[in-house]
């Protein structure tokens, strides 16, 4: 089983990610985005989704977000650059 968690799981990417990803039926796919529980309502019933209603340009909501995941997707370009000098930590 393999965790995986999709930053911006509403981009225009995670239409056709998504899909690829659940085709393995052992995977854990979490779903990160701002109001996700609003708009991603079409997998809160997945047993194999978890949604995650955070930002990941607040660096502790990405850092809870990512923790003991096992394949990180950054699926989006619209990002606020975090500045070089922090450092992830995890």
């Amino acid at each position: 089983m393999k965790k995986i968690i999709l930053l911006g799981a509403t981009s225009n990417i995670s239409k056709y990610l998504l899909p690829m990803l659940l085709k393995k039926s052992d995977n854990q796919i979490t779903l990160f985005a701002r109001r996700a529980e609003q708009r991603l309502t079409e997998y809160k019933e997945n047993p194999q989704i978890t949604l995650i209603d955070d930002d990941w340009n607040n660096l502790s909501d990405l850092r809870e977000g990512i923790k003991d995941q096992d394949i990180v997707y950054m699926a989006t370009g619209h990002i606020l650059l975090i500045p070089i000098k922090m450092s992830l930590k995890l």
